[in-house]
């Protein structure tokens, strides 16, 4: 591991970089006690040009914030910290024309174009190895690419009209597809054969999510109620009755124990999985809920609803912990990774491209908001995603222009120009 010395009589950190961990040389950084762990991270930046996005200093076993000085993190002479350096951010953008990119986020480089569709895209995703790139549209197939050769691998096609959403599995083995008639296919990654097809979908409204498993998959119904099916058989498990109104948005905790949805009825509901019980309503919106999302704990929820507001809630009460936003907006909302951050921004009515400049960065432990990612102004906001560490954001606006910025700092570190208009956009993981 690499290692930093810091001595408490200068307060000169030394840092000894072990060539097998990041192949550099010895650095030797001199900061006072009063010096915060982000300034530490900027002369690594600077004498290593490691990205201060791309660095974790731990202490002990743990996790230095930023913001903690040296002395208040307990930093004391000799102690040693270990400095994990993330791999560099690469990004896939997908555009309205079809045309799906892959970028080097810390410089804006274009690496490769895949350019195969014959309609516009409705996801783009990596594979959770990253080797591999999915992508789906309305022409009615999805493809699989490599990465390495950016050659299509797979195209996996049921003939069932346009491709609604695709996503892998948390292993990467297997497809789910869903399509705009209601049918839902999955497809054996390695071979493209379809698995299972799952038929009795004709009302579905949401699209199909797995359960981290990969053994069940939950989509929400225009007839109020969610089903929970077997991946393995193809047979519904459960049905989850109870809202007033077409269910929109429908996802599993990390653990697979509970089903978070989302309905037209104004409120969100969380469900045992395995029973079908509904455990608690979340109400408080005066207008339909468009999504409803866990964070990775699954003690914490947020929604989103065409009222305009988002909300934070306590998903053990039931009580909303916070609300943000205004009436006569669209908003969207995201948990980081680790769920320690969450950001929000507003979209147009036909979710085609913002209404303001602005992604803003919030702290879900406080509800404390931390900064905004303003594109300045003429630029309007059309996406906004965390990477797959919750350490960099990727925005993107209605001139084509894309940023990322540092998630903690909100420090901008690139400004790719001619990105085009993104639709969808991925980090690798």
């Amino acid at each position: 591991a690499s290692l930093v010395e810091v001595g408490q009589r200068h307060w000169a950190a030394f840092m000894k970089v072990s060539v097998n961990t990041l192949g550099a040389e010895v650095a030797s950084l001199a900061l006072e006690a009063t010096a915060s762990i982000h300034d530490l991270q900027d002369l690594l930046s600077n004498v290593k040009h490691l990205p201060r996005v791309r660095q974790r200093l731990i202490h002990n076993g743990v996790l230095l914030a930023p913001d903690l000085s040296l002395e208040g993190a307990g930093i004391n002479d000799g102690d040693d910290l270990t400095l994990v350096v993330l791999p560099s951010h690469l990004l896939l953008t997908a555009s309205s024309s079809g045309a799906v990119k892959h970028w080097a986020a810390e410089t804006g480089e274009c690496l490769r174009t895949l350019n195969d569709h014959h309609s516009w895209l409705t996801s783009a995703a990596f594979s959770p190895n990253g080797e591999m790139v999915l992508t789906s549209s309305a022409d009615g197939v999805a493809k699989l690419w490599s990465i390495e050769s950016g050659e299509c691998v797979r195209t996996l096609d049921s003939h069932h009209g346009a491709v609604v959403s695709a996503t892998f599995s948390l292993d990467g083995t297997v497809v789910l597809t869903a399509f705009g008639d209601g049918c839902a296919c999955l497809w054996c990654t390695s071979t493209g054969v379809c698995l299972q097809t799952f038929h009795d979908q004709q009302s579905a409204t949401s699209p199909s999510m797995f359960s981290r498993d990969g053994m069940r998959l939950v989509a929400g119904s225009a007839d109020g109620s969610a089903k929970v099916w077997s991946t393995a058989s193809g047979v519904c498990q459960q049905t989850l009755i109870g809202h007033e109104g077409p269910v929109v948005s429908a996802g599993f905790s990390a653990d697979g124990s509970h089903v978070l949805t989302a309905s037209y009825d104004c409120t969100a509901k969380l469900w045992d999985a395995s029973t079908g019980e509904c455990l608690s309503t979340l109400a408080g919106h005066t207008g339909a809920v468009l999504s409803a999302s866990f964070s990775p704990d699954g003690e914490t929820a947020l929604t989103t609803s065409n009222d305009g507001l988002v909300k934070l809630w306590n998903l053990k009460s039931a009580k909303c912990r916070l609300t943000l936003g205004e009436s006569g907006c669209l908003p969207v909302a995201q948990f980081s990774a680790n769920g320690e951050l969450f950001l929000t921004y507003n979209v147009a009515a036909d979710f085609s491209v913002g209404n303001s400049s602005a992604a803003s960065i919030y702290r879900t432990s406080s509800g404390e908001h931390l900064h905004d990612l303003d594109h300045g102004v003429g630029g309007h906001v059309a996406l906004a995603v965390f990477s797959s560490y919750g350490s960099a954001v990727l925005t993107t606006d209605n001139r084509g222009l894309a940023k990322v910025w540092e998630a903690e700092s909100g420090e901008c570190q690139c400004i790719i120009p001619n990105a085009g208009h993104i639709a969808r956009a991925a980090f690798a993981p």
